[in-house]
């Protein structure tokens, strides 16, 4: 079985910037006041992965909306991860299907993410 690590979460907007700490091996506990942005953390790794965020969506029709992120602009996630002691850097634009995998070697590779009428990936 393979081992994939989050290393860092970086995102980047006009008027935002986030960058956590570098994560290592093992459990990493993440506490705050409500409203202080672990479920919009977890999000944001979610959706740098591939997965679907409706809160962050501009065709999204609910109401419960990261602001921060729905209302900035040239938005993007960026997620350092380890997979079996490779690094690689997942870069994903808010709103965009498509997800740029650099390698060690700065080596791009584009993929797009396709999922069926239930929004599972596929």
């Amino acid at each position: 079985m393979g081992k994939l690590a989050i290393r860092k979460i970086i995102y980047k907007g006009k008027q935002f910037f986030f960058e956590s700490p570098v994560f290592k091996d093992g459990i990493s506990i993440i506490e705050g006041e409500n409203g202080h942005g672990k479920s919009t953390l977890m999000e944001l790794i979610y959706y740098g992965l591939g997965g679907k965020v409706s809160a962050f969506e501009n065709d999204s029709k609910s109401n419960e909306k990261h602001n921060e992120i729905y209302n900035d602009e040239e938005n993007s996630i960026e997620l350092h991860i380890d997979i079996n002691n490779c690094s690689y850097r997942l870069n994903r634009f808010i709103g965009d299907n498509k997800i740029f995998i650099v390698d060690e070697n700065d080596k791009v590779i584009s993929t797009k993410i396709n999922r069926n009428s239930h929004n599972d990936l596929i």
